[in-house]
């Protein structure tokens, strides 16, 4: 049982420590894809004109 309850502590010290490299890196990527999806939708409506 110790073990276990030792592990599961490892665990969440290692999420801990990848979580924010993982926010940042989701924050990037959705700026990225928003960005990218706002130039396709103006340029459908200019080509729409």
């Amino acid at each position: 049982m110790e073990r276990a309850t030792t592990q599961k502590r490892r665990r969440a010290w290692g999420l801990s420590q990848v979580v924010p490299r993982l926010g940042k890196h989701f924050l990037f990527l959705s700026k990225h894809l928003i960005f990218s999806l706002l130039i396709k939708l103006l340029g459908q409506r200019d080509k729409g004109q």
